[in-house]
């Protein structure tokens, strides 16, 4: 393995500048529906959707740039685009939905 000799505040310095960095929010599971929850379980174990990971206690989403495209590639209900569109405005591209996420007072929540 090849070792790179240049120095770490370099590489934290260039690593700073990415244009490829993204914000992410944790959210509570019970913001989404059943139905979500199941159709995000099922997207993130099909090959065809790379930007849903499953986690033991959720999912990670990454959301695309606009909200037309996260409402074209992402097949979910409006509630959980609605969510989306928040998140996107807030300027996050990572929703983290965790079991024990924070619940957010103007968001509905879903048994």
């Amino acid at each position: 393995m090849k070792t790179l000799n240049t120095p770490v505040s370099l590489t934290i310095k260039e690593l700073s500048k990415s244009g490829d960095q993204y914000k992410a929010i944790g959210v509570s599971t019970q913001h989404l529906t059943a139905s979500d929850r199941e159709q995000i379980e099922i997207l993130a174990k099909s090959n065809d959707y790379n930007t849903i990971l499953h986690r033991e206690t959720g999912w990670i989403v990454k959301l695309y740039e606009t909200e037309e495209k996260v409402r074209s590639l992402i097949p979910l209900s409006e509630t959980f685009h609605q969510l989306a569109s928040s998140v996107l405005n807030a300027g996050f591209r990572l929703i983290e939905f965790d079991l024990e996420g924070l619940e957010y007072e103007h968001l509905p929540l879903f048994e």
